[in-house]
C-alpha cells in the first residue's frame, strides 16, 4: 500500500494511506515513507523581516513614542506592505500609547480583516522595542 500526501495551508505536510490501487501493494516495504511535518514561522514572528521592513517605515523604534503622525505613517505603510485595503484613518485617532492600549479585538473591529495582522504586526514592533531597552 502506498502513501498520498497531502499539503494543507498551514504548511504541514501529512500523508495518509491511498487504497484505490491494488498494484501498490507489491512495492517493497522499504518505499513506505513515516509522516512527515513541516512547520514554518509566521512571516510576522522573524525579526529580520521587521527590521528589514522598518528601514521603509520611517516611524521610531519604540512604539510607545509615536505620535498621531507617526501611527498615521505606520498604517499608510502597512497598507501598502500587507495589502490591507482602504483603511479608516479615522478609527485610529491616537498615538502610539493609545495603541499599546489596543488588544487584538480592537484592531480587528477598526480592521476587519486584517486587524490581526496588524496587531501582530505593532507587537513585533513593540517586542522588538522592549528587547532593545533591556539591553541597555
Amino acid at each position: 500500500m502506498s502513501c498520498r500526501r497531502r499539503f494543507s495551508s498551514i504548511g504541514t505536510v501529512s500523508s495518509e494511506p491511498n487504497t484505490s490501487s491494488s498494484e501498490d501493494e507489491t512495492e517493497p516495504k522499504t518505499k513506505r515513507r513515516t509522516r512527515m511535518r513541516i512547520k514554518k514561522e509566521p512571516k510576522w514572528s522573524q525579526s529580520d523581516d521587521v527590521v528589514s521592513s522598518e528601514a521603509q517605515c520611517k516611524v521610531p523604534n519604540d512604539p510607545r513614542s509615536w505620535s498621531r503622525d507617526d501611527v498615521r505613517t505606520w498604517l499608510v505603510w502597512a497598507q501598502a506592505h500587507y495589502t490591507v485595503g482602504e483603511l479608516d484613518a479615522g478609527k485610529f485617532i491616537m498615538n502610539g500609547k493609545g495603541l499599546c492600549l489596543m488588544d487584538k479585538k480592537g484592531f480587528v473591529y477598526r480592521v476587519p480583516g486584517k486587524g490581526e495582522v496588524l496587531y501582530l504586526d505593532f507587537q513585533e514592533r513593540l517586542f522588538q522595542a522592549l528587547k532593545a531597552q533591556r539591553k541597555l
